[in-house]
Parts: structure tokens; C-alpha cells; sequence
């Protein structure tokens, strides 16, 4: 291989050590690590616990982590993606339901004006039982849609579950299908192999917290609330996926990028990798923004 970052150990030696003395100090329980380049995965490694309470659980390879916000780029900015490639949606036409308020560029960008986030599961918090089955997704969505900007669309730059809130039901409106079923259908196997919503064997998912609201450690469904009320399957949370399935799925559109997929015309990349919001993000994906970027 003629990658150059394959010729030394020592620099992944110490990121070794990092991880190491990051789970001795109980820095975190646990953690998962992969790095790719191209088609050479140069480094690849979890340690620790996937639970710690009630009973300890190790974390291994095939350990299911909650994405939650990589849900965003993992399945509905793609999902926008593969829909603009198709000329299935507008990016710039502000859409006409919403008073024009915002486009769909807008709303991938976080730049439509609308607030960060509010709590709709808070009516259901008592008919938790139930959240699994969906009943209470349609509820939210409206709610979500008839949610005032704090500021006009394309002047200021806030990461908004509620702008993905639409884009979901904009998805679903446009193909027909819901939003699970959308992404398998207009997304590769690469994008979407050994991903899943929710988990139905918690002893395999990495556990996220002792949540307040629920009364119990929560492994296997999805952390974030509104997400858990929609069902477990939102635009903005509710992917679950191996540290390896993850990583490949997150490195699909460099593959696009480069021409080793069809799948998608890279112009169509191109376009949401070249039009910049109100802020860092992209449509869809974000860019650095300073010390302390997630990016």
C-alpha cells in the first residue's frame, strides 16, 4: 500500500496510549475509535464498558453505539442528497407550506431561523408505553412545523432538531414511504449495512444514561426524548450502529467524492459540500469552526 500513513506505528501508538489512559483515568466507560483513509482502515480500536450499571457489560467489536445526532448525516442529509440527485426536491425553492419562510437548503444548513429545540415528548411523558408504536410521531411532527422562527431564514446560524423535524416529513411526503423505509431505498448497502433503529438485544448496545424521566438506564432505544416518542425513528436521532458499520457508512460519500460510486453523481455532492449556511454547516454536513469544532 502507498498510503503514508501506513509506513509508522509510532504515531498510532500513542493514540493507543491516549485511548488507554482515557478509560484507566474513567475519563469515559468506554469508546470506539476507527480512522479511514481511501479504502485502508488505519486504525481501529474500542476499550472499556458498554455499561457499568446495573450490571457491567465489556464493549467488543460488534457493540451497538447510539449515533444520535450522526443520524443527520447518516440518514437525512444523504437521504436529501439522493433526492436532489434524483430532481425530486428543490434545495433553494422556500417551500410554499411554510409560508416560504425557509428553504430545504436552509433547513440542512441550520440557517431557517427556527429555535435549537423543544421538548414535544413532554405531553407523553405518562404514556411512555406507547412511544414505541409511533402514535404520538404525527402529533409531534405538526407541532414541529408550526414552531415560529426566532429569526429570518439565511440571517444567523443555529443547530436545529427541529429544522431536521421537517426535513423528515418532507422526506416522507415526497417518497411515500417512511423515513426507514426511505432510507433503504434511495441509499447504498454501504450506506446503510449493519446500521439499525433502535436494538432489540440490549445486552449488544452501549448504554447512554440513567435517564431521570424514564426511570432506568437506557440501552437499546434512543436516547433523545423526541426521538424516543416518534418511535425510534426520527430525522435528527435514532440510528444505531457498530463502531465498523458507522465508519463506513460516514465514509460513503467520500467514495462519491472521489468516483468509486455511481450511486450518486458527485456534482450533486458537490453541491451540498460547496454551499455554505449562515454558519459552519453545510448542506447537511458541517465544516471546522474554531478550537472546539465537532467537525
Amino acid at each position: 500500500m502507498d498510503n503514508p500513513f501506513l509506513w509508522g506505528t509510532s504515531m498510532w501508538d500513542s493514540l493507543a496510549l491516549i485511548l488507554d489512559n482515557a478509560i484507566e483515568s474513567q475519563t469515559v466507560p468506554g469508546l470506539g475509535l476507527s480512522i479511514k483513509i481511501g479504502e485502508d482502515t488505519l486504525f481501529s480500536k474500542v476499550l472499556g464498558y458498554a455499561q457499568i450499571t446495573p450490571t457491567p457489560n465489556q464493549i467488543k467489536e460488534d457493540t451497538l453505539w447510539d449515533l444520535a445526532s450522526l443520524t443527520k448525516v447518516l440518514c437525512t442529509a444523504p437521504l436529501m442528497l439522493a433526492l436532489h440527485d434524483k430532481s425530486q426536491i428543490d434545495l433553494f425553492k422556500p417551500l410554499p407550506e411554510y409560508n416560504h419562510a425557509f428553504s430545504p437548503a436552509d433547513l440542512l444548513s441550520h440557517s431557517s431561523g427556527l429555535p435549537a429545540w423543544k421538548a414535544f415528548y413532554a405531553p407523553y411523558l405518562l404514556s411512555q408505553s406507547h412511544w414505541k408504536d409511533a402514535r404520538y410521531r404525527e402529533s409531534i411532527e405538526k407541532v414541529a412545523e408550526q414552531t415560529l422562527q426566532m429569526n429570518q431564514s439565511g440571517t444567523s446560524h443555529r443547530y436545529s432538531d427541529i429544522g431536521y423535524i421537517i426535513l423528515g416529513k418532507l422526506i416522507t411526503t415526497v417518497t411515500g414511504l417512511s423515513l426507514d423505509q426511505a432510507w433503504l431505498k434511495y441509499l447504498p448497502e454501504s450506506a446503510t449495512n449493519g446500521l439499525t433503529w433502535g436494538a432489540l438485544n440490549a445486552h449488544s448496545v452501549a448504554s447512554t444514561e440513567q435517564c431521570p424521566l424514564r426511570g432506568r438506564v437506557i440501552c437499546g432505544d434512543v436516547h433523545d426524548l423526541n426521538a424516543a416518542a416518534m418511535g425510534g425513528v426520527a430525522p435528527h436521532a435514532g440510528l444505531f450502529g457498530s463502531l465498523s458499520a458507522t465508519a463506513r457508512a460516514a465514509h460513503w460519500p467520500l467514495d462519491v467524492l472521489h468516483g468509486r460510486s455511481k450511486y450518486i453523481k458527485a456534482q450533486s455532492l458537490y453541491t451540498f459540500w460547496n454551499t455554505k449556511g449562515s454558519g459552519s454547516h453545510l448542506l447537511g454536513w458541517d465544516t471546522p469552526s474554531g478550537p472546539n469544532s465537532s467537525a
